[in-house]
């Protein structure tokens, strides 16, 4: 056998011990073969090659092995502290219509997850993307099922939201109850809302539930991607990198049926200039295509994809076998939500003008879920619940960082650490001003005018070494003063 038979080989078997045997003793049975194939046909494999076809897993601890620390003190291996009734996150399982634990594991080893998404999330530790994923499991859980969209008569208020005219029901969709022919029907769209600390793996979060819906069924995926053209940018470059994409936004090395409309270089104002959404669209509908839309929170980027998907929706019998109203099924992941996204005037019927735009397009789909990502979910918490952009009423998730058994995070530095735990005696603080010699300049001319002393007193026939020198020994001699003045000084 060639180095490129015994790869396809190992591709092979790795999905099929997946698919038979628990990770560890699939990556244990694996291995074996990749050293029986090595053996038998003289072929070395690199380490690189072999974690790109099965990466290894993290290992199993021994629940009742207990870790002692220097003092032969037991270490608190819990995941993270329980306090004030916490529960831990492992032990999370409600996961909404993906409870079964079976239809999970379907979904994160399906081959296209597995060998561009899972990888794609960042360039972390394999637990931490672990991790990440599990947090995505339980967001998707919580979003619109797109295999069994969920469905309820029109309520008695708000008619004009979440519909689909009469006319473009087919025989997919069926009432439980029959509507007034003047009424329509009302989809149940999930809006919920993710909430995590800055720099926690939002983006890679979102990365990872994208990936997830793509492969359970969604076809229209959206992302808001603040207002800031840079960052819209970054967040489609990592999304092509994670989805394999190229620059124009089609597959790179791989057939899965998925593009880009944007590109890292174009919002979707500029890259559909000129042309109807049906011009947009058409080829993605008719080959099936999970189509990926990042877009900025500009005005003129939404008007225009509401007016394309308009289009779409006027149009849809010019496109074979397909319905608006049952087979776009749409998934909205609106970045730093708490930011235009929000309605900002008093007045709900006339609100401000992003808010009334992502609110027509949810209004124009109609099977969509909306999912707020944010570090700061305040307005989000505090906007009405009747909004169809605003308050999280059917799920909020905390994503938390990825901890270690004795619930430290081991890829994330923040206000806990540096200010709480672990690097609080690490920090600089600002001393009073007279606590230390120092030069004193000019504030226009930036010219030095002497050497302040720790009494206030400004003298320009000592150096600053001398004077700190002579700073030390007053305050190492007189106790005093060494606590009036330097009371932010540790001396040793």
């Amino acid at each position: 056998m060639t180095k490129d038979d015994c790869i396809s080989n190992l591709i092979e078997f790795a999905e099929l011990q997946n698919f038979k045997n628990e990770e560890n003793v699939a990556y244990d049975n694996w291995r074996l073969r990749v050293e029986k194939l090595s053996s038998e046909n003289n072929i070395k494999f690199t380490e690189q090659e072999l974690e790109d076809i099965f990466s290894k897993p993290s290992p199993i601890l021994d629940n009742n092995e207990i870790i002692y620390d220097e003092n032969g003190s037991p270490l608190n291996q819990e995941e993270f502290s329980v306090e004030d009734g916490q529960i831990k996150f492992s032990e999370i399982t409600n996961f909404g219509w993906l409870s079964d634990e079976q239809k999970r594991d379907e979904l994160i080893k399906t081959k296209f997850y597995q060998k561009y998404i899972f990888k794609g999330i960042g360039d972390i530790p394999v637990e931490v993307r672990k991790s990440i994923e599990r947090h995505a499991l339980h967001i998707l859980g919580r979003c619109n099922n797109p295999s069994s969209w969920e469905k309820t008569p029109t309520p008695q208020k708000k008619l004009d939201q979440w519909i689909v005219p009469s006319y473009n029901l087919t025989n997919k969709v069926t009432l439980d109850n029959q509507i007034d022919s003047d009424k329509r029907l009302y989809w149940d769209n999930k809006q919920g809302l993710v909430y995590g600390m800055v720099q926690s793996g939002k983006t890679a979060s979102m990365i990872a539930l994208m990936g997830l819906a793509h492969c359970s069924g969604f076809k229209f995926i959206i992302v808001l991607s603040g207002d800031k053209t840079s960052l819209r940018n970054q967040t489609q470059k990592r999304i092509n990198d994670a989805f394999k994409l190229q620059n124009t936004g089609s597959p790179l090395g791989h057939s899965e049926k998925i593009r880009s409309i944007t590109t890292p270089s174009k919002d979707y104002s500029y890259v559909t200039d000129g042309q109807s959404g049906l011009d947009v669209f058409r080829d993605d509908i008719i080959n099936n295509h999970t189509v990926i839309i990042c877009v900025k929170k500009n005005t003129s980027n939404l008007k225009k994809l509401f007016s394309d998907l308009k289009d779409i929706n006027a149009n849809q019998h010019l496109i074979h076998n397909f319905n608006f109203g049952s087979d776009l099924k749409a998934l909205i992941i609106d970045d730093e939500a708490d930011y235009a996204s929000q309605n900002t005037k008093s007045n709900s019927n006339s609100p401000s003008t992003i808010n009334q735009d992502i609110s027509n397009i949810r209004e124009l789909l109609p099977q969509n879920t909306y999912v707020a990502y944010t570090a700061t979910p305040q307005a989000c918490l505090g906007a009405d619940p009747e909004n169809l952009v605003g308050y999280p009423k059917h799920f909020i998730w905390l994503l938390d960082p990825f901890r270690d058994d004795k619930g430290n995070t081991t890829s994330y530095l923040g206000l806990q650490e540096f200010f709480i735990s672990d690097y609080k005696n690490d920090l600089i603080y600002p001393i009073d001003e007279f606590a230390w010699p120092h030069w004193v300049k000019d504030s226009t001319t930036g010219k030095k005018e002497g050497i302040m002393d720790f009494n206030g007193n400004i003298t320009t026939d000592i150096t600053l070494k001398d004077a700190e020198n002579d700073t030390i020994k007053i305050f190492l001699d007189d106790d005093k003063k060494r606590k009036l003045y330097c009371n932010d000084i540790v001396l040793h």
